[in-house]
């Protein structure tokens, strides 16, 4: 009798453990590291945890790859760069040879120095003006600005606006578009861009 009741607990555990897993699914994808950090804060034991992991991964539920291709698709469409995007899977907890394979599946895709430019777009307000080649290179369509469009707006223009003494004033003009240019720059170090692809789309972003 004794024995059934301790059998009819563990089980009752595991499935409590189990539940408690697919409740933190529901809400959203996680990796097998973030997800067994999140039960083990519940106070389920290290035992009960890992069965829990082992079953959801076997019936597919739980999947690094996955998760990995997920985040790095949607960091990427948001306008992160891959340096960025790898300290996100770190924290995530991903393994980190399947995250570099994930990463160089996904940038095979779309050219670092692309979206890096894509970005830089976004940022000074250009996005719906320029379009990017199968080169890089930026160009207006044939058809012109879309009616819904404002004029063109000065691309280093996007930080803050220039008053007509700063206009008139080379100097001032200089000055105020390096600084435009160190802003954007920062914008899209902070996005997780390499500097090579950074500098590229700012010296472009300068040329327009």
């Amino acid at each position: 009798m004794e024995t059934d009741v301790k059998d009819s607990g563990k089980k009752k555990a595991g499935a409590d453990v189990k539940e408690a897993a697919l409740k933190l699914l529901d809400y959203r994808d996680r990796s097998v590291s973030e997800l067994r950090q999140r039960l083990i804060q519940k106070s389920y034991t290290e035992e009960e945890v890992e069965k829990a992991i082992a079953d959801l991964t076997e019936c597919g539920l739980v999947d690094d790859r996955r998760f990995a291709q997920l985040l790095v698709r949607s960091s990427v469409s948001s306008g992160k760069g891959r340096l960025l995007i790898a300290r996100r899977l770190r924290e995530k907890g991903v393994d980190p040879v399947l995250a570099e394979e994930v990463l160089n599946e996904v940038m095979e895709e779309e050219n670092e120095r692309i979206l890096c430019l894509r970005r830089a777009l976004m940022i000074c307000g250009l996005s719906g003006y320029y379009e990017i080649d199968e080169n890089g290179e930026l160009f207006l369509p044939g058809e012109g600005i879309p009616d819904y469009l404002p004029a063109l707006p000065d691309p280093l223009n996007y930080f803050e606006p220039r008053d007509e003494e700063v206009r008139a004033d080379r100097s001032a003009g200089r000055k105020y578009r390096e600084r435009a240019k160190a802003r954007l720059a920062r914008r899209l170090l902070a996005a997780g861009f390499p500097s090579g692809a950074v500098y590229d789309a700012v010296s472009r972003i300068e040329r327009l």
